[in-house]
């Protein structure tokens, strides 16, 4: 994006399924950046509790409902319906720090070639009522494989290499090795850029390890196979 647009417009796409506890902290998080030249976009992914009026009582945000189809499926019809040059998301129960998009942007606007800039996240517990639990420091060291909200992608990543495929767990995961293969130049800084909160009743805290092992596996899988012309 060198010698581009210095400010693009980013779209913010957060996907959701019955957030009513976090959505609003998420967007009131997005809301606070620093970096105004944004549009959100809502992914509601058939939710039956009140994400829907919570959503749409943000006069910036536009709302969209889809049938129950998974997490893939909703950040890819926010991807569809972005107009943005530069994409991020957020999923409903995590958070952004203030100033993550103004420093990001800027380190992506300073790029020749199309990429995904990426940082580090920061876990905090809570409980299942959203009552905090406690702090979990994150790595001194950023992660590629990390969390998809930790990153910023230009446009023409997906361009590349594709959407988000259909997959129960371990999508990003999936995402990830993709622009590995690609060799899309990715850009990795020490900022904490999420702030992921886990929470006990969520898809992520309920699901076994064993059955997020296997879809971790089952993209590694996939990885190899393609790395090796199968």
């Amino acid at each position: 994006m060198k010698n581009r647009e210095k400010h693009p417009l980013v779209s913010v796409i957060v996907p959701v399924y019955n957030g009513e506890r976090f959505l609003k902290g998420a967007l009131e998080s997005i809301l606070a950046q620093s970096y105004a030249h944004l549009e959100i976009l809502v992914i509601d992914d058939g939710s039956t509790d009140g994400t829907a009026a919570i959503a749409q009582s943000f006069p910036n945000v536009t709302y969209f409902f889809q049938k129950n189809r998974g997490v893939a499926a909703a950040r890819n019809k926010g991807i569809r319906m972005a107009t943005g040059e530069v994409l991020a998301f957020l999923d409903a129960d995590d958070l952004w720090p203030k100033h993550r998009l103004e420093r990001m942007v800027s380190k992506i606007a300073s790029l020749d070639a199309p990429q995904m800039v990426i940082g580090t996240t920061k876990l905090s517990l809570f409980e299942k009522s959203g009552k905090y639990r406690k702090e979990i420091k994150s790595s001194e060291k950023p992660k590629i494989f990390s969390f998809v909200g930790a990153a910023i992608f230009t446009r023409h990543v997906f361009t590349s290499i594709g959407v988000f495929r259909k997959m129960r767990f371990a999508e990003s995961v999936d995402l990830f090795f993709r622009i590995k293969e690609k060799n899309i130049p990715t850009t990795v800084i020490r900022d904490i850029t999420l702030i992921n909160r886990k929470r006990s009743g969520s898809i992520t805290a309920e699901k076994s390890e064993d059955d997020l092992f296997g879809h971790v596996a089952l993209a590694l899988k996939r990885h190899l196979h393609r790395a090796n012309g199968k």
